[in-house]
């Protein structure tokens, strides 16, 4: 049995431990981004290039081996190659694809696309991806635009209804605002942990992001100070895309054992 599947199930039941939190480790950048997306060779210096593809996915199948993880989210274009390599068989880890990719995501060289009213777009299709991975995240973007939001909702209806149908499990990512229209920031949900990621049942992710959160943010602190490329993969939020995505590259690269975190005070 999968670690998120046996983790869901003592949940449910209510006879978790704090230890039975899920998590997530995001590499699905190409689907924002293009040569870049990879990562930089140099962290410091772009210039430097990028790293190749096979690199990037190289990293994505050695994080799942080291086994800290319950959920490798990837784009379907990678996600497919490395499940035919049989990663994913003997392992507890669950693939993920990125279900949807809406234009707030969309950062192809001197666009502004991102600056616009999110529109609902997917790429990536279920019943082909349902041959290697049966989970996948989705995302929407409100802005407090009726024509825009309502657009969101329509195109997520329209998503559920094909996923029921391919028996596809799905969990929902609410995204803060990329154009907000008339909306003052304090109504938003500009803080790391507010932008929740909403699975089935709903208040299992809730409960995630406001009791076990808070108490992984300051591990990962620790852990970065103990180890400059550690194995625990950093949840940085989304809410500042891209930045936080790049600061996620050296977090989520490989390592030879996850450090343990630190105690509460």
């Amino acid at each position: 049995m999968k670690s998120l599947d046996a983790k869901l199930k003592r949940i449910t039941s209510g006879k978790y431990k704090p230890t039975d939190f899920i998590v997530a480790d995001a590499k699905d950048p190409e689907m924002s981004a293009g040569v870049s997306s990879p990562g930089p060779k140099d962290l410091h210096d772009e210039s430097k290039g990028y790293h190749t593809v096979e690199h990037f996915r190289q990293d994505i199948i050695d994080v799942v081996k080291q086994g800290v993880v319950d959920i490798m989210l990837v784009a379907a274009s990678s996600l497919e190659p490395i499940a035919a390599k049989g990663v994913f068989k003997k392992s507890h880890v669950t693939p993920a694809i990125r279900a949807n990719d809406a234009t707030d995501i969309w950062r192809a060289r001197g666009s502004s696309y991102a600056k616009e009213f999110a529109r609902p777009f997917r790429t990536a299709n279920l019943a082909h991806c349902k041959k290697f991975s049966d989970l996948g995240l989705y995302s929407v973007t409100f802005n407090n635009d009726l024509s825009a939001d309502y657009a969101h909702l329509e195109a997520y209806n329209e998503f559920r209804a094909e996923a029921s149908k391919l028996k596809f499990r799905h969990f929902l990512e609410v995204f803060n605002p990329n154009a907000p229209k008339n909306l003052d920031p304090a109504q938003t949900a500009a803080a790391p942990w507010k932008s929740l990621r909403l699975t089935t049942p709903n208040w299992l992710w809730a409960f995630w992001a406001a009791a076990v959160a808070p108490r992984v943010t300051a591990w990962n602190s620790s852990i970065r100070a103990k180890n400059p490329v550690p194995a625990w993969p950093c949840l940085a939020a989304r809410s500042s895309w891209p930045k936080a995505r790049w600061t996620c590259w050296p977090c989520s690269a490989p390592s030879s054992s996850a450090p343990s975190p630190r105690k509460k005070r």
